[in-house]
């Protein structure tokens, strides 16, 4: 009984073959060929590992986000700046943010997504209301967009990955 288990991805293929169903690993390829295939093979891999460190760094974004509304909350609520309704809203915005985070491992793909048009609906929101708030803060919403957009790229191909060698 030939082991039909390939070396690289892991997998059972059925039968004999030339070549890994999942991964075409070449089975009866030369030394060289099949070390080629591996060292290419765990590259591609990294993705894996990128997109786990990018939900960390997904996480640590929604928390710093959740502080500095919360900040700027409890300043609000004291000074008497604000209504009601705007606090309150707020304080909804920034809970569903701060559960993001705290969840985000569970469901990566949503739980970064949600955050993300919950910040940009509100950037576009604010400057409806008052374009010259377009300004205020431009910069660091663009980082925590652009890292957020990032990590649902890297997200989705560990998953493309992960389906197409069927491994985690």
């Amino acid at each position: 009984m030939e082991n039909n288990l390939c070396p690289e991805c892991k997998n059972d293929n059925n039968e004999p073959r030339d070549v890994c169903m999942y991964c075409q690993f070449p089975f009866k390829g030369s030394e060289k060929e099949k070390a080629v295939h591996i060292g290419a093979f765990i590259s591609k891999q990294g993705i894996i590992t990128d997109s786990s460190d990018s939900i960390i760094k997904s996480k640590k974004i929604l928390f710093a986000v959740s502080a500095v509304n919360i900040v700027f909350l409890i300043v609000s609520f004291f000074l008497g700046n604000k209504l009601n309704l705007d606090l309150a809203l707020t304080f909804l915005i920034t809970l569903i943010i701060f559960l993001c985070g705290l969840f985000i491992e569970k469901n990566p793909l949503l739980l970064t997504i949600v955050p993300l048009f919950l910040i940009v609906g509100i950037m576009i929101l604010n400057t409806m209301l008052d374009p010259s708030s377009f300004f205020n803060g431009l910069v660091i919403n663009l980082i925590i967009i652009g890292s957020l957009v990032y990590s649902v790229i890297l997200i989705q191909s560990a998953k493309a990955f992960k389906k197409k060698y069927r491994t985690g």
